[in-house]
Protein backbone atom coordinates (compact mmCIF):
# COMPACT_ATOMS: atom_id res chain seq x y z
CA UNK A 1 0.00 0.00 0.00
CA UNK A 2 2.86 2.38 0.82
CA UNK A 3 4.36 1.76 -2.63
CA UNK A 4 1.10 2.82 -4.29
CA UNK A 5 1.08 6.09 -2.31
CA UNK A 6 4.69 6.79 -3.19
CA UNK A 7 4.06 6.13 -6.87
CA UNK A 8 0.91 8.29 -6.77
CA UNK A 9 2.83 11.11 -5.07
CA UNK A 10 5.68 10.97 -7.60
CA UNK A 11 3.19 10.87 -10.48
CA UNK A 12 1.42 13.97 -9.10
CA UNK A 13 4.76 15.79 -8.80
CA UNK A 14 5.65 14.87 -12.37
CA UNK A 15 2.27 15.99 -13.72
CA UNK A 16 2.49 19.29 -11.83
CA UNK A 17 5.91 19.95 -13.35
CA UNK A 18 4.63 19.13 -16.84
CA UNK A 19 1.58 21.36 -16.36
CA UNK A 20 3.68 24.33 -15.31
CA UNK A 21 6.20 23.89 -18.14
CA UNK A 22 5.40 26.16 -21.00
CA UNK A 23 3.76 28.84 -18.84
CA UNK A 24 6.29 31.33 -20.17
CA UNK A 25 8.85 31.58 -22.91
CA UNK A 26 11.83 33.77 -23.66
CA UNK A 27 12.21 34.51 -27.35
CA UNK A 28 15.41 35.89 -28.90
CA UNK A 29 15.63 37.35 -32.39
CA UNK A 30 18.04 35.90 -34.94
CA UNK A 31 17.45 38.26 -37.87
CA UNK A 32 15.49 41.40 -38.69
CA UNK A 33 14.79 43.22 -41.92
CA UNK A 34 12.51 46.04 -42.91
CA UNK A 35 12.48 49.57 -44.23
CA UNK A 36 13.98 52.85 -43.08
CA UNK A 37 13.36 56.38 -44.20
CA UNK A 38 16.28 58.19 -45.85
CA UNK A 39 15.80 61.87 -45.04
CA UNK A 40 18.44 63.10 -47.47
CA UNK A 41 16.77 61.34 -50.42
CA UNK A 42 13.22 61.74 -49.04
CA UNK A 43 12.43 58.08 -49.68
CA UNK A 44 12.12 54.70 -47.96
CA UNK A 45 14.87 52.09 -48.37
CA UNK A 46 15.39 48.42 -47.52
CA UNK A 47 17.25 47.89 -44.25
CA UNK A 48 18.69 45.10 -42.12
CA UNK A 49 18.65 45.70 -38.38
CA UNK A 50 20.93 44.52 -35.56
CA UNK A 51 18.99 42.27 -33.19
CA UNK A 52 21.45 41.90 -30.29
CA UNK A 53 19.04 43.25 -27.71
CA UNK A 54 15.74 41.94 -29.07
CA UNK A 55 14.41 39.58 -26.42
CA UNK A 56 10.75 38.95 -25.65
CA UNK A 57 8.86 37.32 -22.82
CA UNK A 58 5.71 35.39 -23.72
CA UNK A 59 3.74 34.75 -20.53
CA UNK A 60 0.29 33.49 -19.61
CA UNK A 61 -2.02 36.34 -18.74
CA UNK A 62 -3.91 36.72 -15.48
CA UNK A 63 -6.60 38.66 -17.39
CA UNK A 64 -9.52 36.30 -18.17
CA UNK A 65 -10.02 37.92 -21.61
CA UNK A 66 -6.38 37.51 -22.68
CA UNK A 67 -4.64 34.11 -22.86
CA UNK A 68 -1.02 35.30 -23.30
CA UNK A 69 0.94 38.57 -23.26
CA UNK A 70 4.12 39.42 -25.13
CA UNK A 71 6.52 42.02 -23.72
CA UNK A 72 9.95 43.19 -24.72
CA UNK A 73 12.42 41.88 -22.12
CA UNK A 74 12.71 44.25 -19.14
CA UNK A 75 9.89 46.54 -20.31
CA UNK A 76 6.46 46.90 -18.74
CA UNK A 77 4.24 47.71 -21.71
CA UNK A 78 2.57 44.96 -23.72
CA UNK A 79 3.88 44.49 -27.24
CA UNK A 80 1.13 42.05 -28.28
CA UNK A 81 -1.86 40.33 -26.69
CA UNK A 82 -3.08 36.84 -27.51
CA UNK A 83 -6.82 36.39 -27.08
CA UNK A 84 -6.66 32.61 -27.46
CA UNK A 85 -4.31 29.89 -26.29
CA UNK A 86 -2.03 27.88 -28.59
CA UNK A 87 -4.17 26.02 -31.13
CA UNK A 88 -3.96 22.28 -31.77
CA UNK A 89 -1.14 22.85 -34.29
CA UNK A 90 0.93 24.68 -31.68
CA UNK A 91 0.39 28.17 -33.11
CA UNK A 92 -0.10 31.28 -30.99
CA UNK A 93 -1.46 34.46 -32.63
CA UNK A 94 -1.02 37.81 -30.89
CA UNK A 95 -1.58 41.41 -31.88
CA UNK A 96 -1.49 44.94 -30.47
CA UNK A 97 1.13 47.39 -31.74
CA UNK A 98 3.05 44.40 -33.10
CA UNK A 99 1.92 41.13 -34.64
CA UNK A 100 3.60 38.22 -32.86
CA UNK A 101 3.23 34.58 -33.94
CA UNK A 102 4.84 31.58 -32.31
CA UNK A 103 4.94 27.80 -32.70
CA UNK A 104 5.37 25.92 -29.42
CA UNK A 105 6.49 22.72 -31.18
CA UNK A 106 9.47 24.08 -33.11
CA UNK A 107 9.82 27.10 -30.75
CA UNK A 108 10.13 29.61 -33.61
CA UNK A 109 8.54 33.06 -33.72
CA UNK A 110 7.89 35.94 -36.08
CA UNK A 111 7.48 39.49 -34.79
CA UNK A 112 6.15 42.13 -37.16
CA UNK A 113 6.17 45.86 -36.44
CA UNK A 114 3.96 47.33 -39.20
CA UNK A 115 4.01 50.97 -38.09
CA UNK A 116 6.01 53.57 -39.94
CA UNK A 117 5.14 53.51 -43.61
CA UNK A 118 1.43 53.33 -44.32
CA UNK A 119 0.70 55.60 -41.37
CA UNK A 120 3.44 58.17 -41.89
CA UNK A 121 3.93 61.20 -44.09
CA UNK A 122 6.79 63.51 -44.90
CA UNK A 123 4.32 66.20 -45.95
CA UNK A 124 2.74 68.56 -43.45
CA UNK A 125 -0.93 67.78 -43.08
CA UNK A 126 -3.71 67.98 -40.53
CA UNK A 127 -3.91 64.21 -39.87
CA UNK A 128 -2.54 63.80 -36.35
CA UNK A 129 -2.70 60.01 -36.67
CA UNK A 130 0.26 60.00 -39.02
CA UNK A 131 3.83 59.53 -37.83
CA UNK A 132 6.48 61.75 -39.34
CA UNK A 133 8.51 59.77 -41.90
CA UNK A 134 11.45 58.11 -40.17
CA UNK A 135 10.10 58.39 -36.63
CA UNK A 136 9.34 54.65 -36.61
CA UNK A 137 10.29 51.93 -39.06
CA UNK A 138 8.39 48.83 -40.18
CA UNK A 139 10.26 45.55 -39.72
CA UNK A 140 9.90 41.79 -39.44
CA UNK A 141 12.11 39.63 -37.29
CA UNK A 142 12.47 35.91 -36.75
CA UNK A 143 13.96 33.94 -33.91
CA UNK A 144 13.70 31.09 -31.45
CA UNK A 145 12.07 30.65 -28.07
CA UNK A 146 12.84 28.58 -24.98
CA UNK A 147 10.40 27.50 -22.33
CA UNK A 148 10.96 29.06 -18.92
CA UNK A 149 9.99 27.07 -15.86
CA UNK A 150 7.88 29.32 -13.67
CA UNK A 151 7.76 28.67 -9.95
CA UNK A 152 4.39 27.50 -8.55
Amino acid sequence: MVKIWIVAFLLCCLLTTIASAGDSYICISDMSTGFKYNKALDKWEIANFIVDENKYIVRRSTDKNIAWKVKRFEQDSDLALCKEDFNKYGFLFCELNNIFKMNKFNLRFVNIHPLGYYNSSSKDNQNTLLYKDGSTTPYIEIGKCSSIDTPP
